[in-house]
C-alpha cells in the first residue's frame, strides 16, 4: 500500500440542532443511547471528528437525525465531519493513513476492512478493555462474521453497525415466475434452491429468438471475483494468506459454472452488453430481467422508486449458500484524542443498530435484521424479510484476497484476468492456472 505523506484535510463541521429522530427505527434505538457501566465523561469541551462513508446529500439528516440527539445528552461534545474521499475502500484507507501519518487523525473510523488489515497497518487503538469493562454483548453478531472481522490476536478492535459486501440475496420478478410457472424457492437458504435449479430457473425465464433478447434471467451478478467462490468453497489465498490457491478443484468448478451463465446459457449479459440490449438501466427495475443480485446496501434501490413487484430469495445453493457480505465497522483510530468519548460515540452509533438504519444498511445485530427489512421493503407485496435473516445466519466471511496487505496488486491481477475471460480469449481453468504464479509472486513480493 502506498503511504504517502499529506496535508491536513479539510474537515467539514457538522452544527448540530435540536432535532429529533427522522425515522420509527430510528426512534426506537432510544433518544441517545446508553453509556451505562461506562465512568462520567469529561465535562470540559471535545471535539470528535468522525470519518464516515455518508454520501453528502445524507450528511444534513446525520446532523438532524443522529448528532443532534446525542448532542442533546452530552452539550460538551462538538462534531466535525471529515469526508470519506469518495471512490474504492483502498482510497479511504490511504486517506485515513494520511491523516495519522499528518499527525491530525479522526477520532472515528468506518469501514469495511477487519481488524488484522487495520492493525497491520497501525491505524487502531484497541477497543478490547472498554468493550469487556462495559460489557457489551457481542453475541448480537454472527459469530464467525465477528470473529473474522472485528477481532484479532483474542482482542476486540472495532464494532460493526451494518453489512456491506456485493451480494445479499437475490430478487425475483414476481409476475414473470408466475407467467412462466416457475416456483418461487424456499426462503430458508440451506433448503433452498440448488445450483442446478438456480440456472434452471433462469432458462425458463429468458425469453430470446436468436441474438434478440427481450428477457433476461439475470439482470447483475454481484463481484464476479469475491462473490462466486463462496458458494464452492473456493477461495485466492489460504486463511495464513501464504499461498495462492485459485487452481483448485473447487475454484475451477466455481468458474466452470459461472462462466456458463453468459456463454453456454445466455441467462447473462456479459459486462456492457446490458446496456446495448435495454439501454442505461438495470434491466431488472425496468421490467426487463426475471432476477438481481441485491447488494447488502442496495435494497432502496429496488424500492425507492418501486418499479416492479418482487420478492426476495438466496443465493442459489452449491456447496453451501451464503450472501457476499463484510461487517462494516467502527473503531477508534490510533493516535487520537479523547479514547472515552470516542466509545461513547461509537456505543451511540451501534447501539440498536443506530447508524446502520439510518444510511439503510442491512444490521449486523440479527435481532434487527427482519424489522429492517421490512422498512425498507414497505411497499412491496410480499418481500419475505425471512430471506435476509436466513441469509445473515449462513453468512460466512468474505474471501482471504481483501484481508492480505497486498489486496490492491492481487485484485488488480486478478480483475484484469477477468476481462480476457469476459470477452471469451480465455478459458476459466486456464486463466486460473495462469494467475497462480503471478498472484503467488506478488504475494511473495516478488
Amino acid at each position: 500500500m502506498k503511504h504517502p505523506s499529506a496535508q491536513r484535510t479539510r474537515r467539514t463541521v457538522l452544527r448540530t440542532t435540536g432535532a429529533a429522530f427522522g425515522s420509527a427505527a430510528l426512534a426506537a434505538c432510544g433518544a441517545a443511547g446508553s453509556d451505562a457501566g461506562s465512568p462520567a465523561a469529561s465535562k470540559a469541551p471535545v471535539t470528535l471528528s468522525l470519518m464516515l462513508s455518508l454520501t453528502e446529500t445524507l450528511q444534513p439528516q446525520f446532523q438532524e437525525q443522529v448528532v443532534a440527539p446525542y448532542k442533546a445528552q452530552h452539550p460538551n461534545v462538538s462534531v466535525e465531519f471529515i469526508p470519506y474521499g469518495g471512490g474504492t475502500t483502498a482510497i479511504a484507507i490511504e486517506k485515513l493513513f494520511a491523516l495519522v501519518t499528518s499527525g491530525s487523525p479522526p477520532n472515528v473510523w468506518d469501514g469495511p476492512r477487519g481488524a488484522d488489515y487495520m492493525v497491520g497497518q497501525s491505524l487502531l487503538d484497541p477497543m478490547d478493555t472498554l468493550v469487556k469493562r462495559d460489557k457489551v454483548d457481542t453475541k448480537r453478531f454472527n459469530q464467525k462474521q465477528f470473529e473474522y472481522g472485528a477481532v484479532f490476536q483474542n482482542k476486540t478492535w472495532m464494532l460493526p453497525y451494518g453489512y456491506g459486501g456485493n451480494a445479499l440475496a437475490l430478487a425475483l420478478n414476481t409476475e414473470m415466475f408466475k407467467a412462466a410457472g416457475v416456483a418461487i424457492p424456499s426462503a430458508d437458504a440451506k433448503s433452498s434452491w440448488t445450483w442446478d435449479q438456480w440456472v434452471n430457473a433462469l432458462q425458463r425465464l429468458t425469453q430470446a429468438s436468436g441474438d434478440n433478447v427481450s428477457q433476461i434471467g439475470l439482470a447483475t451478478y454481484g463481484s464476479d471475483y469475491l462473490s462466486w467462490p463462496l458458494l464452492f468453497q473456493g477461495d485466492w489465498l489460504t486463511p495464513d494468506l501464504k499461498s495462492v490457491v485459485c487452481d483448485s478443484a473447487a475454484m475451477q468448478e466455481c468458474y466452470t459454472r459461472f462462466f456458463e451463465l453468459p456463454f453456454r446459457y445466455r441467462v447473462l449479459a456479459k459486462p456492457g452488453e446490458g446496456m446495448e440490449r435495454f439501454g442505461n438501466a438495470n434491466p431488472f427495475l425496468i421490467g426487463k430481467a426475471a432476477m438481481a443480485v441485491v447488494p447488502p446496501n442496495g435494497i432502496r434501490a429496488f424500492t425507492t422508486p418501486k418499479s416492479v413487484e418482487f420478492t426476495l430469495a438466496p443465493m442459489p445453493r452449491a456447496k453451501i449458500s451464503t450472501p457476499d457480505m463484510n461487517m462494516m465497522m467502527l473503531g477508534i483510530v490510533k493516535g487520537s484524542k479523547s479514547q472515552e468519548e470516542s466509545w461513547s460515540m461509537i456505543r451511540y452509533l451501534t447501539d440498536g443498530s443506530r447508524y446502520g438504519l439510518f444510511v439503510g444498511r442491512i444490521p449486523t445485530e440479527m435481532a434487527k435484521i427482519q424489522g429492517a427489512v421490512k422498512d425498507l421493503t414497505a411497499n412491496i407485496a410480499d418481500p419475505r424479510p425471512q430471506v435476509i435473516l436466513s441469509a445473515a445466519e449462513n453468512a460466512v466471511p468474505q474471501l482471504q484476497i481483501g484481508r492480505h496487505l497486498k489486496s490492491q496488486d492481487l485484485v488488480a491481477a486478478v480483475t484484469n484476468a477477468f476481462k480476457d475471460a469476459w470477452a471469451q480469449k480465455v478459458e476459466p481453468v486456464a486463466m486460473l492456472k495462469a494467475l497462480k504464479s503471478q498472484l503467488q509472486n506478488i504475494v511473495d513480493g516478488k
